[in-house]
C-alpha cells in the first residue's frame, strides 16, 4: 500500500506549526492591519496552517505517487533535487492561490472571491495574485533551504549506516556459498593455447586490462597472478554458477568472500580486498545489485 513516510508527515507538521508561529510573531506582510481589523485573527490563522499543512500532503501526493519521486534518501542528489522542484513549484503556487483566496473571502465575504483576479474597476488582473506569490516564494524559499539541508543530513546518515551495515556483514563470519553440485575447480582458457585450472574460491578477482584478463588468486598461500588473452564477458560466463563472483564493473570480477571493508557511498563504493593493496572501484550502476548481493548473500549465511 502506498503512504508517505512518518518522517516526512513530521516535517509537514513542523513547517505547518513554524508558518502559524512565523505569522503570529513577525507578522509580517499585511497580518498587522489584518490584526487590528479582526476581533479573532489567531482563528484564522489556524485555519490556513491547517491548509497549509493539507496542500503540503497534496503536493507530497504528487510528487511521490505521480511523478514518482517518492523520498528516498539512498537516491543522489540529482535525484533529490528532481523531487524538491517536482514539490516546491505546485506548492508555492497552490498556496499562492488558497492563500490569495483565503484573505478574499475572509475580508470581502464569499460573493466577492474573484476580487484576487480583478481590479477595483472590475478588470482582470494578475495584480494581487503576483503580489501573493512573491510571498509564497519568500516563505517557499526559507523552506526549500531547510529542506536541503536536511536532505544533505539524511542523505549522508543513510549512507553511514549502510557502510556501517555492509561492513559489518563483512567482518562476519563467511563461508563460500557453493553448490556441492559444481565442480571444485574451473579450467579458464584464453583465445591462445593457456589456460588455467584452479578453485575458484582461491580468485580474489580477475581485471581486464585491454585485450587482457589478469587474474589474481591464492595458490596455497602464495598470491599468484594469470594473464589470459580473452575478454571479461568470457570469463564472467564460465563463473558465472559460482554466485560469490561478482560484476562490480566494466573491468572487474571480485570474489565477494575477500573483500575486507567498503567505503564511499551510492555514487560509487570502493572495495579493500584481502591480502592486496588494489582498491576496487564499484561503478555507479552496479552499486543497486551490489548492494542487494553483499545483504542477500550475508544474510544466506548468518
Amino acid at each position: 500500500m502506498k503512504h508517505i513516510p512518518r518522517i516526512v508527515l513530521s516535517d509537514y507538521i513542523c513547517y505547518s506549526v513554524g508558518f502559524f508561529l512565523f505569522i503570529v510573531l513577525l507578522e509580517p506582510f499585511e497580518t498587522r492591519e489584518f490584526i487590528k481589523s479582526n476581533s479573532n485573527p489567531y482563528l484564522y490563522y489556524v485555519v490556513e496552517a491547517i491548509c497549509f499543512f493539507l496542500i503540503l500532503i497534496l503536493c507530497e501526493l504528487f510528487t511521490s505517487f505521480l511523478c514518482h519521486l517518492p523520498a528516498d534518501y539512498s537516491q543522489p542528489m540529482e535525484y533529490q533535487a528532481k523531487r524538491l522542484l517536482s514539490f516546491a513549484i505546485p506548492c508555492i503556487l497552490i498556496n499562492t492561490v488558497i492563500d490569495g483566496e483565503f484573505f478574499v473571502i475572509i475580508r470581502w465575504g464569499w460573493e466577492h472571491w474573484d476580487y484576487l483576479w480583478r481590479n477595483y474597476d472590475g478588470s482582470m488582473t494578475l495584480k494581487w495574485f503576483l503580489h501573493d506569490l512573491k510571498e509564497a516564494i519568500f516563505v517557499g524559499a526559507f523552506i526549500i533551504a531547510y529542506q536541503i539541508f536536511v536532505i544533505n543530513i539524511r542523505m549522508r546518515r543513510y549512507q553511514i549506516e549502510e557502510l556501517q551495515s555492509l561492513n559489518n556483514k563483512l567482518e562476519a563470519e563467511f563461508q563460500t556459498m557453493q553448490d556441492t553440485t559444481l565442480p571444485v575447480k574451473v579450467q579458464l582458457h584464453g583465445q591462445s593455447q593457456e589456460t588455467i585450472i584452479l578453485n575458484p574460491s582461491d580468485i580474489l578477482y580477475i581485471e581486464s586490462v585491454a585485450n587482457y584478463v589478469n587474474i589474481v588468486y591464492f595458490s596455497g598461500q602464495d598470491l599468484s597472478q594469470k594473464r589470459l588473452r580473452c575478454p571479461l564477458h568470457d570469463i564472467e560466463e564460465t563463473l558465472s554458477p559460482y554466485s560469490f563472483i561478482f560484476h562490480i564493473h566494466r573491468a572487474f570480477l571480485v570474489n565477494l568472500n575477500f573483500i575486507t571493508q567498503v567505503s564511499g557511498n551510492a555514487a560509487g563504493y570502493k572495495l579493500q580486498i584481502f591480502g592486496s593493496d588494489k582498491v576496487l572501484h564499484v561503478s555507479k550502476a552496479n552499486v543497486p545489485a551490489f548492494r542487494e548481493r553483499v545483504l542477500f548473500e550475508k544474510k544466506e549465511l548468518s
